[in-house]
């Protein structure tokens, strides 16, 4: 697994849970195991608990044994593996209107899993990720981005991303991965078995957490498989095939991967 030197943050709010009225909550930590703690001040973090309430400005730590699904209001569903840190910068919502609601998130350490709800769906350019290196725009998707060696990887299951900084961008479609060595070097696709191990090793983890659309709405339900079980066969297939490639150093020359990608219903 990922296990990166903790890296100073500045903190932005006040963080989630029972002390914070849920009007103005953003999300729910909807699956929380092993160390798991949020803050959004200047004190130290604290443990946090399934069904706990999410607001903007707060940064979630897992540590070595720790695991969390975040699910936000419009659906949107964000897991963080072990040895991880990711901060929700900035999000608004407006179910009747998508084109005034946007997501800002971070990812500091470790790697995340991100699967687009109504936001992203129906405005993707409302959504922004941010890491050391790069800046990721999505188109209605399904992906995994991680931090190792002061380099970002993506690898895409669904969907298409952009990973972008101040040399450039790359698209990158389900099934293929690409990288961001340094934020004056130019993003490239690679070769899903050019990842590094720890990497693939994340992302394989990842692959252990079933993402499935709601109602047919769009919005993201995100489930460890081991607690409910699979909500949505197709989108987990599909996420196997990709992340199973990439472990067994799959790749064609042209640093793509293509794995069966289920649609689910």
């Amino acid at each position: 697994m990922l296990r990166l030197s903790f890296k100073p943050l500045q903190v932005l709010a006040i963080v989630a849970g029972c002390a914070a009225p849920a009007a103005f909550a953003n999300g729910t930590f909807q699956t929380v195991s092993g160390d798991v703690r949020a803050s959004a001040s200047a004190s130290a973090p604290e443990a946090v608990s399934s069904n706990a309430r999410i607001v903007e400005g707060t940064t979630v730590v897992t540590g070595p044994n720790g695991r969390v699904t975040i699910r936000l209001d419009d659906g949107h569903a964000v897991v963080l593996p072990e040895n991880s840190e990711f901060r929700l910068e900035a999000y608004r919502f407006n179910a009747a209107a998508p084109q005034s609601s946007n997501i800002a998130i971070r990812l500091l350490k470790g790697a995340l899993r991100s699967f687009s709800g109504l936001i992203g769906g129906r405005n993707p350019g409302q959504f922004a990720l941010t890491t050391s290196t790069a800046t990721v725009g999505i188109r209605g998707t399904d992906f995994a981005v991680a931090e190792f060696d002061n380099q970002t990887y993506v690898a895409v299951a669904q969907g298409e991303v952009s990973l972008g900084n101040s040399a450039g961008s790359v698209s990158a479609g389900a099934g293929q991965t690409a990288a961001a060595a340094s934020p004056a070097t130019l993003p490239s696709l690679i070769a899903a078995g050019a990842l590094p191990g720890p990497v693939a090793a994340t992302f394989s983890q990842l692959n252990a957490v079933v993402i499935a659309t709601q109602n047919g709405s769009g919005a993201a339900v995100a489930t460890a498989a081991a607690a409910g079980g699979s909500l949505n066969a197709g989108v987990a297939v599909g996420v196997a095939a990709f992340l199973a490639a990439a472990i067994a150093g799959g790749g064609s020359g042209n640093g793509a991967t293509t794995g069966t990608t289920g649609t689910g219903k």
